[in-house]
């Protein structure tokens, strides 16, 4: 069972607010009516972790490499986020290279493809590592 953790981007400070920080604040500031309302960007935990053992949160940008079964290698920036399967399942930012279709950060994190997956950001600290 994936462990439930959330962290927040806070909007008005343009700060990352860490599970323990928002603890104490109402959950209506958190998870306001309207996103007119919202301070914070909510990111949930996918629960995987990087190479390193950094946990990696929706909104982070990971890095990985892919050994193909042609002994090509592939790497790649992606910003994870979530999706779901028609059947009602979840995944994790299902990637999709031009040698492997369609693996899960989730396989990729297993290591059943031979690769590594490091957190090097996040989409609201980092924007430029999503120009290009």
């Amino acid at each position: 069972m994936r462990e439930i953790k959330f962290r927040v981007w806070d909007i008005i400070n343009k700060r990352i607010l860490n599970y323990g920080e928002i603890m104490h604040l109402p959950m209506w500031e958190v998870f306001p009516g309207t996103p007119e309302q919202r301070a914070f960007n909510v990111m949930q935990y996918t629960g995987l972790k990087d190479k390193h053992g950094k946990e990696i949160y929706e909104g982070d940008v990971v890095k990985y490499t892919l050994k193909s079964y042609y002994n090509k290698t592939v790497t790649e920036m992606i910003p994870v986020t979530w999706g779901s399967y028609s059947d009602g399942g979840e995944y994790v930012d299902n990637v999709e290279c031009w040698m492997i279709r369609y693996k899960s950060l989730s396989d990729i994190c297993d290591n059943k493809y031979n690769q590594s997956v490091e957190v090097i950001g996040n989409i609201y600290e980092n924007p430029e590592l999503l120009e290009g």
